[in-house]
């Protein structure tokens, strides 16, 4: 998965490099049934060799306009989805980014808590007199 903030060439190489990048920029499902034939990933093509993988089937994770990234499922053996079980993969997808989603947006609001807890806290030491009511 590649973090919004990392700046469009980044992405541009990461969807080169990696199947997963090419699914995240695309917005798009990648089935790569044998990776004996993919040449498109050499990298991504060795790392999943080296894993013992010999196929994979890619998602996008999407919640709203947010591009989380992808997910992924491998194989050990050569696979052929149907739209069916890609259909299935993009809902456990859907599902699991909606979850993450409400994760990264609790985590912004502690973040954001925090934030207004020290700036309090600065004004009444600066304030000694403020009584945080107004």
């Amino acid at each position: 998965m590649v973090p919004v903030r990392h700046a469009p060439q980044q992405l541009l190489r990461f969807g080169v490099t990696l199947p997963a990048g090419w699914v995240r920029l695309n917005q798009q499902p990648l089935v790569i049934s044998d990776f004996e034939s993919e040449t498109r990933w050499p990298e991504g093509v060795r790392v999943a060799r080296e894993l013992g993988s010999s196929a994979l089937v890619l998602v996008t994770l999407t919640a709203g306009n947010h591009r989380l990234g992808a997910l992924g499922v491998s194989s050990v053996a050569p696979i052929d989805p149907g739209p069916a079980e890609i259909a299935f993969l993009e809902r456990v997808a859907s599902e699991f980014a909606v979850a993450a989603e409400a994760f990264l947006a609790k985590q912004e609001a502690v973040r954001e808590r925090d934030r207004l807890r020290t700036l309090t806290i600065s004004l009444m030491c600066l304030c000694p007199s403020w009584d945080g009511t107004s």
